[in-house]
């Protein structure tokens, strides 16, 4: 809306007070206190949801798999810098590292990151944001069916209202001409 001068309805403004309320009911179990930890992963919260509103803006006007490789070459670039100036890797430890940098940068990285830049083509950038949220109710799900932890009625709930909230959100809208 700031950035690219985009409207949204009322709609999607339930939607997202929706979908906050049940990432809220998923996720916080006692209290809320904001440790560092969550005030890192709040700012990153920030900054995917600029990367998903710009390239929401730039799919549009370039080749998708462009777009892809020019973030990637960004984020290698950005990445290795930050790297040799705060970790100070030696030859070794990257070699030891390789297979892992490989399978993540590949499959996580390449592959995730360009379908998502191809679906973003057919979606507006705040639906989105909003479809991306549901990883940790199926992070919460995937948990429950691999790992046998326990999902409470609280965490349900919470689940049950992001996806009624992605539900409200792709609901056709009667535009007047």
């Amino acid at each position: 809306m700031i950035f690219f001068k985009i409207k949204e309805g009322i709609r999607l403004w339930i939607s997202v007070v929706l979908s906050v309320v049940g990432l809220f009911l998923l996720c916080i179990h006692t209290g809320f206190n904001l440790e560092y930890g969550d005030v890192i992963l709040l700012f990153s919260a920030l900054l995917f949801a600029l990367q998903i509103i710009t390239v929401g803006h730039f799919v549009k006007k370039v080749e998708v798999l462009d777009l892809s490789i020019f973030q990637f070459l960004v984020v290698a670039v950005f990445s290795s810098i930050v790297m040799i100036l705060f970790e100070k890797p030696t030859v070794e430890m990257i070699i030891k590292a390789m297979p892992s940098l490989l399978f993540v940068g590949i499959f996580s990285g390449a592959c995730g990151y360009t379908l998502q830049n191809i679906g973003q083509q057919y979606v507006r950038a705040s639906v989105a944001g909003l479809l991306m949220s549901l990883e940790s109710v199926f992070s919460a799900i995937f948990a429950w069916i691999i790992l046998g932890e326990v999902l409470r009625n609280r965490e349900l709930a919470g689940a049950v209202l992001m996806f009624v909230a992605i539900m409200i959100a792709q609901l056709p809208v009667k535009r007047k001409e």
